[in-house]
């Protein structure tokens, strides 16, 4: 059985397949960028060097 992929990783993946050629990804909570970062590698754009990914956790105040 294969791995669930969320709506950010499936996303993220037909933008490369679309052929994105961004070097950054934001995302807006941890686990999105845990997806995007997934997305990344399953297309072989993971390269640390060439990609990066950034997660922001929400705080309260």
């Amino acid at each position: 059985m294969g791995r669930r992929r969320g709506r950010v990783e499936r996303g993220l993946s037909e933008l490369l397949a679309r052929g994105l050629t961004a070097t950054c990804v934001f995302a807006l909570t941890d686990v999105m960028a845990i997806g995007a970062c997934a997305a990344l590698r399953d297309h072989g754009a993971g390269d640390a060097q060439a990609r990066s990914v950034s997660g922001c956790a929400s705080t309260s105040a």
